[in-house]
């Protein structure tokens, strides 16, 4: 048979059983323009005193409705355990401070402080202390 023809057949054959045939030429990656990760909010997290918990934003991007926690765990804590309190926002390079109340108890205890916000990111930061009555002494 002729080429042409023959070409002809095997694009009619192709196209009437439904089979697709792709440009399978290889694609050279865009080296000028990668991809870049979003920007998002990222937490620095410092512990300022009883009661007192001092939220960084050090990322890329503005952080919403910030949740900061601090939970106690060990020793035999009278009150002011678990405390929870939400900042509206928090700009890139701000630094807010979220007030989480004092609170008492004797022994060893686990002072953890977790940050989280809208933008799916949260960081956590904990720390060993002794605690007599108010007084909060780190052990490293």
């Amino acid at each position: 048979m002729n080429g042409k023809v023959t070409s002809f057949l095997l694009c009619m054959l192709v196209l009437s059983s439904g089979i697709a045939i792709v440009d399978a030429t290889p694609m050279a990656l865009d080296q000028a323009n990668p991809v870049k990760p979003l920007p998002s909010p990222e937490f620095e997290i410092t512990f300022d005193g009883p009661g007192t918990v001092l939220v960084k934003n050090v990322g890329d991007a503005n952080a919403t409705n910030v949740r900061v926690e601090r939970q106690l765990q060990g020793g035999f804590i009278i009150f002011g355990k678990d405390k929870a309190v939400t900042i509206p926002s928090i700009a890139v390079g701000e630094t807010k401070e979220a007030h989480l109340g004092i609170f008492m108890g004797f022994g060893k205890t686990t002072i953890t402080f977790s940050v989280s916000c809208d933008e799916g990111v949260s960081q956590s930061v904990s720390m060993n202390a002794l605690l007599i009555f108010f007084f909060i002494i780190p052990i490293p």
